[in-house]
């Protein structure tokens, strides 16, 4: 939704339905030609890679009684909207995240965000980098507080997260705003070795 929202063509696509997403994902699978696998039988998310390695779409159960329970659920307001499917294209936005996304504002649903996943710390510079938006109010301050745990999520995830805030343009950028929020030293410690080391004329 925010990428349709911001006027990004959307690879990633979430899913949150009332009754069985593994029933739901293979029936998809099937219906467009596309690949099914599990992300957690445990909790029955699961993946439909279209053909020719296009979007992702995730499929999981609504978390609490319905879409809005599932939202408040979300990392940041800008990922907590939804339109039903089917419906009238209405956005559902309990948290405000159109208008924020208007304000080039990244804010947090709630103050254990990062607590409950603590790959958000860097999802929330990712979010920064890749649609222009700035972490409000207190959020910088919270990232500061939790940063020691940026280390914490499988070294896959972390991996994934920190090949999409290279990839360019404003890798440096990203980079430096890692160090910002202390975010370096939990991922990358060796780089931090490097600060204030010059290049001499012939690597210039």
């Amino acid at each position: 939704m925010r990428d349709l929202v911001a006027g990004i063509k959307p690879l990633d696509i979430d899913i949150a339905t009332a009754g069985d997403p593994v029933t739901l994902a293979r029936a998809f699978a099937e219906a467009t030609g596309g690949s099914f696998f599990h992300l957690s039988e445990e909790f029955k998310t699961c993946r439909v890679l279209a053909p020719g390695g296009g979007a992702t779409y995730d499929f999981a159960a609504l978390r609490g009684a319905g879409i809005e329970d599932d939202l408040n659920e979300r990392d940041f307001t800008v990922n907590a909207m939804a339109v039903a499917i089917p419906g009238d294209g209405e956005v559902i936005d309990p948290l405000g995240g159109l208008a924020h996304l208007r304000e080039r504002k990244l804010a947090a649903v709630t103050e254990s965000v990062f607590d409950d996943d603590s790959l958000r710390l860097l999802r929330a510079v990712r979010l920064e980098k890749s649609l222009g938006l700035s972490s409000s109010g207190g959020l910088a301050s919270l990232i500061r507080s939790r940063g020691g745990l940026a280390g914490n999520p499988a070294a896959e995830r972390i991996f994934a997260e920190t090949a999409l805030l290279l990839s360019p343009p404003g890798a440096a950028a990203a980079v430096r705003r890692l160090d910002e929020l202390g975010l370096l030293k939990p991922i990358l410690p060796e780089l931090l070795a490097l600060k204030g080391v010059e290049q001499n004329e012939y690597h210039h």
